[in-house]
Protein backbone atom coordinates (compact mmCIF):
# COMPACT_ATOMS: atom_id res chain seq x y z
CA UNK A 1 0.00 0.00 0.00
CA UNK A 2 1.38 3.48 -0.95
CA UNK A 3 1.79 5.95 1.73
CA UNK A 4 2.17 9.57 1.00
CA UNK A 5 2.83 13.16 3.34
CA UNK A 6 3.35 16.40 2.57
CA UNK A 7 5.36 18.85 4.20
CA UNK A 8 6.70 22.56 2.98
CA UNK A 9 9.63 24.27 2.15
CA UNK A 10 10.25 27.36 0.15
CA UNK A 11 13.09 28.52 -3.04
CA UNK A 12 15.20 31.64 -2.70
CA UNK A 13 14.67 33.37 -5.66
CA UNK A 14 16.74 36.35 -5.40
CA UNK A 15 15.87 38.19 -2.54
CA UNK A 16 12.46 36.49 -2.49
CA UNK A 17 11.36 32.95 -1.26
CA UNK A 18 8.47 30.72 -3.27
CA UNK A 19 6.50 28.42 -1.82
CA UNK A 20 7.50 24.78 -1.97
CA UNK A 21 5.81 21.34 -1.29
CA UNK A 22 7.83 18.44 -0.40
CA UNK A 23 5.30 15.07 -1.30
CA UNK A 24 7.13 11.71 0.05
CA UNK A 25 5.70 8.59 -1.65
CA UNK A 26 6.50 5.37 -0.31
CA UNK A 27 4.84 1.77 -2.52
CA UNK A 28 6.30 -1.93 -3.00
CA UNK A 29 8.82 -2.35 -5.35
CA UNK A 30 12.52 -3.01 -5.24
CA UNK A 31 14.32 0.06 -3.37
CA UNK A 32 14.95 2.99 -4.75
CA UNK A 33 15.41 6.57 -3.19
CA UNK A 34 14.72 9.67 -6.08
CA UNK A 35 13.98 13.21 -5.78
CA UNK A 36 12.30 14.90 -8.69
CA UNK A 37 11.00 18.37 -9.53
CA UNK A 38 14.07 20.24 -11.15
CA UNK A 39 16.80 19.50 -8.07
CA UNK A 40 20.27 20.64 -8.66
CA UNK A 41 23.71 18.76 -7.48
CA UNK A 42 22.74 19.30 -3.67
CA UNK A 43 19.74 17.97 -3.51
CA UNK A 44 21.15 14.83 -5.13
CA UNK A 45 23.42 14.43 -2.20
CA UNK A 46 20.29 15.08 0.11
CA UNK A 47 19.56 11.46 -0.25
CA UNK A 48 22.84 10.50 1.61
CA UNK A 49 22.67 13.01 4.37
CA UNK A 50 18.98 12.34 5.23
CA UNK A 51 20.27 8.54 5.17
CA UNK A 52 22.95 9.19 7.76
CA UNK A 53 21.10 11.85 10.12
CA UNK A 54 18.46 9.40 10.40
CA UNK A 55 20.47 6.34 10.97
CA UNK A 56 22.51 8.35 13.88
CA UNK A 57 19.62 9.43 15.43
CA UNK A 58 18.43 6.08 16.15
CA UNK A 59 15.71 5.40 13.30
CA UNK A 60 14.79 3.17 10.32
CA UNK A 61 16.53 5.12 7.27
CA UNK A 62 15.46 5.27 3.38
CA UNK A 63 18.51 3.24 2.53
CA UNK A 64 16.87 0.12 4.86
CA UNK A 65 13.65 0.21 2.91
CA UNK A 66 12.73 -2.29 0.60
CA UNK A 67 10.78 -0.26 -0.92
CA UNK A 68 10.32 2.75 -3.85
CA UNK A 69 10.47 6.02 -2.34
CA UNK A 70 10.04 8.91 -4.52
CA UNK A 71 10.24 12.50 -2.92
CA UNK A 72 8.61 15.36 -5.17
CA UNK A 73 9.26 18.80 -4.78
CA UNK A 74 6.10 21.26 -6.47
CA UNK A 75 5.84 22.71 -8.67
CA UNK A 76 8.05 20.94 -11.03
CA UNK A 77 8.72 24.32 -13.08
CA UNK A 78 11.64 25.65 -11.82
CA UNK A 79 15.21 24.43 -10.52
CA UNK A 80 15.21 23.68 -6.96
CA UNK A 81 18.78 24.82 -5.34
CA UNK A 82 20.10 24.37 -1.75
CA UNK A 83 21.02 21.79 0.89
CA UNK A 84 18.11 23.43 2.99
CA UNK A 85 15.60 20.46 1.86
CA UNK A 86 16.94 18.14 3.64
CA UNK A 87 15.21 18.55 6.90
CA UNK A 88 11.77 18.46 4.87
CA UNK A 89 12.53 15.39 3.09
CA UNK A 90 13.75 13.68 5.90
CA UNK A 91 10.21 14.75 7.88
CA UNK A 92 8.66 13.78 5.11
CA UNK A 93 9.72 10.36 5.32
CA UNK A 94 9.66 9.88 8.39
CA UNK A 95 6.06 11.03 8.14
CA UNK A 96 5.38 8.56 5.62
CA UNK A 97 6.95 5.48 6.58
CA UNK A 98 4.88 5.77 9.94
CA UNK A 99 8.13 6.52 12.25
CA UNK A 100 6.21 10.14 13.79
CA UNK A 101 2.96 10.32 14.97
CA UNK A 102 0.25 11.82 12.78
CA UNK A 103 0.58 15.27 13.56
CA UNK A 104 -0.58 18.99 11.54
CA UNK A 105 2.33 20.26 9.77
CA UNK A 106 -0.14 21.65 6.99
CA UNK A 107 0.99 25.82 8.68
CA UNK A 108 4.39 25.10 8.95
CA UNK A 109 7.51 25.79 6.79
CA UNK A 110 10.53 23.54 7.62
CA UNK A 111 14.22 24.20 6.20
CA UNK A 112 17.55 23.36 6.86
CA UNK A 113 20.76 21.00 6.37
CA UNK A 114 21.48 18.03 8.04
CA UNK A 115 24.88 17.15 9.24
CA UNK A 116 25.41 13.69 9.21
CA UNK A 117 24.65 13.05 13.15
CA UNK A 118 21.17 14.70 12.45
CA UNK A 119 22.26 18.39 13.85
CA UNK A 120 21.70 21.13 11.63
CA UNK A 121 23.38 23.65 10.25
CA UNK A 122 23.08 27.55 9.04
CA UNK A 123 21.48 28.50 5.91
CA UNK A 124 20.87 31.26 3.75
CA UNK A 125 17.17 32.93 3.69
CA UNK A 126 15.67 32.83 6.56
CA UNK A 127 14.23 36.31 6.50
CA UNK A 128 12.91 35.68 3.22
CA UNK A 129 11.31 32.50 3.76
CA UNK A 130 9.68 33.80 7.07
CA UNK A 131 7.96 36.68 4.94
CA UNK A 132 6.86 34.25 2.75
CA UNK A 133 5.86 32.11 5.00
CA UNK A 134 3.62 34.82 6.62
CA UNK A 135 2.22 35.64 2.75
CA UNK A 136 0.80 32.56 2.34
CA UNK A 137 -0.77 32.21 5.60
CA UNK A 138 1.82 29.94 7.39
CA UNK A 139 1.85 30.23 10.94
CA UNK A 140 4.64 28.80 12.01
CA UNK A 141 8.68 28.09 10.46
CA UNK A 142 11.18 25.91 11.54
CA UNK A 143 15.04 26.24 11.18
CA UNK A 144 18.52 25.86 12.11
CA UNK A 145 19.16 27.60 15.69
CA UNK A 146 21.48 30.04 14.20
CA UNK A 147 18.82 31.20 11.66
CA UNK A 148 16.11 31.72 14.13
CA UNK A 149 16.83 35.33 15.35
CA UNK A 150 17.17 36.57 11.50
CA UNK A 151 13.51 34.95 11.12
CA UNK A 152 11.90 36.23 13.73
CA UNK A 153 11.94 40.04 12.05
CA UNK A 154 9.24 39.19 10.63
CA UNK A 155 5.64 40.05 12.88
CA UNK A 156 3.12 37.21 13.32
CA UNK A 157 4.73 33.81 12.80
CA UNK A 158 6.47 32.05 15.23
CA UNK A 159 9.77 31.08 15.02
CA UNK A 160 11.04 27.61 16.64
CA UNK A 161 15.26 27.40 16.52
CA UNK A 162 15.82 23.56 15.91
CA UNK A 163 19.11 22.33 16.85
CA UNK A 164 18.49 18.79 14.93
CA UNK A 165 16.22 16.43 13.77
CA UNK A 166 15.95 14.55 16.92
CA UNK A 167 14.61 17.35 18.87
CA UNK A 168 12.16 18.80 16.18
CA UNK A 169 10.54 15.12 16.12
CA UNK A 170 10.51 15.31 20.06
CA UNK A 171 8.65 18.94 19.91
CA UNK A 172 6.27 17.28 16.61
CA UNK A 173 4.87 14.43 19.04
CA UNK A 174 4.29 16.47 22.27
CA UNK A 175 7.47 14.79 24.27
CA UNK A 176 9.55 17.90 24.54
CA UNK A 177 8.41 21.32 23.11
CA UNK A 178 10.84 24.05 21.69
CA UNK A 179 10.30 27.08 22.76
CA UNK A 180 10.03 30.12 20.01
CA UNK A 181 12.31 32.34 19.06
CA UNK A 182 11.89 35.81 20.97
CA UNK A 183 10.54 38.20 18.77
CA UNK A 184 13.27 40.27 17.06
CA UNK A 185 13.41 43.95 17.35
CA UNK A 186 14.52 45.61 13.84
CA UNK A 187 16.99 48.70 14.90
CA UNK A 188 17.03 52.01 12.41
CA UNK A 189 20.14 52.34 10.54
CA UNK A 190 21.35 55.46 8.50
CA UNK A 191 24.78 54.70 7.85
CA UNK A 192 24.32 51.48 5.55
CA UNK A 193 21.99 49.94 3.25
CA UNK A 194 19.50 47.56 4.33
CA UNK A 195 20.52 45.24 1.51
CA UNK A 196 23.41 43.89 1.22
CA UNK A 197 24.24 42.40 -2.36
CA UNK A 198 26.63 39.77 -1.43
CA UNK A 199 23.57 37.86 0.09
CA UNK A 200 21.42 37.82 -2.98
CA UNK A 201 21.27 34.26 -4.08
CA UNK A 202 21.82 33.88 -8.06
CA UNK A 203 21.05 37.50 -9.89
CA UNK A 204 24.33 37.57 -10.99
CA UNK A 205 23.94 39.60 -13.83
CA UNK A 206 21.60 42.26 -11.75
CA UNK A 207 23.93 42.22 -9.06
Amino acid sequence: MATLAKVFSAELDGIEARLIEVETDINVGLHSFTIVGLADKALSEAKERVNSALKNIGVKAPNRENRRIVVNLAPADFKKTGSHYDLPIALGYLRASGQIKSVDVSRSIFAGELSLDGLLRPMNGALSMARMARVFGFNQIFLPEKNASEAAMIPNVKVFPVRGLSELIAHLEGRALIAPQTQTEVAEHTDFPLVNIGEIKGQATAK
